[in-house]
């Protein structure tokens, strides 16, 4: 394996919030599914959370996390984890 992944896991009320606070949103990410953003972002997540929990090396929950306890801990998690490969491609 060459790759760590994380799943930054958050409710459906927080992805919400997010992005749409977020005055990129609009012209960044643009809509998957045509729906209004808490119908898409259900959708999305309701598809994609087994995969994200099926390939995620480390789950954080990333509601209530503040963002540098949230850097601090992946950082740690990278370092101790010995099952992949860290070589360039």
């Amino acid at each position: 394996k060459k790759y760590f992944t994380v799943w930054l896991r958050c409710t459906l009320e927080t992805h919400c919030q997010r992005l749409t606070a977020d005055p990129h949103t609009p012209t960044q990410r643009p809509s998957l599914t045509g729906r209004d953003v808490v119908e898409e972002i259900s959708e999305v997540l309701h598809r994609r959370t087994p995969w994200y929990a099926a390939s995620a090396h480390l789950i954080v929950d990333a509601d209530t996390t503040a963002p540098d306890d949230v850097a601090s801990w992946i950082l740690r998690h990278y370092k101790a984890e010995t099952h992949f490969d860290r070589s360039p491609s």
